[in-house]
């Protein structure tokens, strides 16, 4: 893990310098049984670039299986975002997701999660930004499960469509693919460190978004 993680910082910090921003994000969650099928998860989430923190929130969410294959859930964030000026503001957002998530060959997972996320702050058009307005987003990821090693490996992909009639919608906004591991080796407690890389379809000034994530969970 230690080796897979110095490969992840290295090669993040080079395409950093070569061209876009470079994003760290850290998250802390806990989640258990609620009652029957439901289950429940809390989160804190802290994502920083090279002007500090620009955006911090905690989420709640219930999720529900409906099949062995297929889950349902709704998570709330109250998100405190930066803006150009230095100063934070607060709105609320909701998404709902369905995920399914099947073996498709021996020891290799795919997930597809579809997710619409809409928030309760109104905002300009022109400032619209797919991480805190309305999106539907669409993340495929492939997981393997290493025989005898308690780390898991994984690649994916998220495209979001930007539902607002405007200057810059409807239409695919961004995208994300990532790569990265999780170590669940650990009881009820696990690790996981990934790269992402942030690209955007449409002409925004905003440059590319090079993301390096932590995150730690804790399930009981």
């Amino acid at each position: 893990m230690k080796g897979f993680a110095l490969v992840l910082v290295v090669a993040s910090s080079f395409v950093a310098r070569a061209q876009g921003d470079f994003h760290q994000w850290v998250s802390a969650e806990l989640s258990g049984d609620l009652v029957g099928k439901f289950n429940w998860s809390g989160e804190l989430n802290a994502r920083f670039n090279q002007y500090g923190m620009r955006s911090f929130f905690p989420q709640i969410g219930v999720d529900r299986k409906v099949t062995d294959w297929l889950k349902a859930s709704v998570d709330y964030r109250m998100i405190s975002e930066r803006n150009d000026f230095g100063n934070y503001s607060v709105s609320n957002r909701i998404n709902l997701n369905l995920t399914a998530k099947e073996e498709l060959i021996d020891r290799l997972e795919g997930s597809v999660r579809l997710r619409y996320q809409y928030a309760f702050q109104n905002r300009f058009s022109e400032n619209y930004d797919a991480d805190f307005d309305q999106a539907i987003r669409l993340k495929t990821k492939l997981d393997y499960d290493i025989d005898n090693v308690p780390i898991t490996p994984s690649a994916g992909i998220e495209l979001f469509y930007n539902p607002i009639y405007g200057p810059k919608g409807p239409g695919f906004s961004k995208y994300r693919a990532e790569i990265g591991a999780e170590h669940e080796g650990l009881g009820d407690h696990s690790i996981g460190l990934k790269y992402i890389f942030d690209g955007k379809f449409e002409n925004s000034d905003r440059p590319n978004r090079h993301i390096l994530s932590f995150s730690y969970s804790y399930s009981f």
